[in-house]
């Protein structure tokens, strides 16, 4: 999809494929990178080896380089469960984004469905905090949900 969709950029666009869950086996045909993105793709990786990870972008990254992460965000309790079912519907009803069904209609189901897939989201918090031990300079740019738009910078 990546190809297709980044075609207009030409040589720019240098497509890699590779294990998330071991970046420090991936070749990168450069040194060092001016920016990373990641998109709700690093939700599958569990803790140890999403921190792994982060080190890893940390280090492919420039002085100055960026790492935006868009991801799903821990949903903690059946407290605020109701809540983000709330928006997740207006999504539903605003965009027919789907979420809804996706995310279950209550949060034993959700939990239930997030093994199903084997996510294993993390905290905003833990996010921050596991960025920040990585020496990055962090900021949050977008919550909606339970879904986080994260800006850190090397």
């Amino acid at each position: 999809m990546a190809v297709e969709r980044l075609y207009g950029y030409g040589d720019r666009l240098v497509p890699l494929h590779g294990d998330l869950a071991a970046l420090s086996t991936i070749d990168f045909p450069v040194p060092e990178f001016g920016g990373v993105i990641a998109i709700q793709s690093l939700h599958h990786l569990s803790g140890p080896v999403l921190q792994s990870a982060y080190r890893r972008i940390h280090s492919l990254l420039r002085p100055g380089g960026v790492f935006l992460l868009l991801e799903r965000l821990k949903v903690e309790n059946a407290v605020v469960f109701p809540l983000l079912r709330s928006v997740w519907q207006r999504l539903d009803r605003q965009h027919g984004s789907g979420t809804t069904p996706q995310e279950g209609d209550t949060f034993a189901r959700h939990q239930m469905a997030q093994k199903e897939e084997e996510d294993v989201p993390v905290t905003l918090e833990t996010h921050l905090a596991w960025l920040r031990e990585c020496q990055f300079d962090v900021a949050t740019l977008h919550v909606h949900g339970n879904r986080g738009l994260i800006m850190a910078i090397k």
